[in-house]
């Protein structure tokens, strides 16, 4: 009998760790997206920046010509 009640137990345990799971995967998948956003910006703020620096750099040249 006590072992019935002890898998009983663990059975309500595992519906509520299902529960619990199924209320919060919105919250870790909204987690993981902005993850990959800040990294996607993250690579284009660096590519922009390259440009810039590469952009003044030949407007300095052209300066230097004239």
């Amino acid at each position: 009998m006590v072992d019935t009640v002890t898998q009983f137990k663990e059975i309500i345990m595992d519906m509520d760790a299902i529960v619990i799971i199924s209320k919060l995967w919105p919250i870790f998948v909204a987690f993981i997206l902005l993850i990959v956003t800040l990294a996607q910006a993250h690579y284009r703020i660096k590519v922009l920046e390259e440009k810039v620096k590469v952009a003044f750099e030949l407007i300095n040249k052209l300066s230097d010509r004239k």
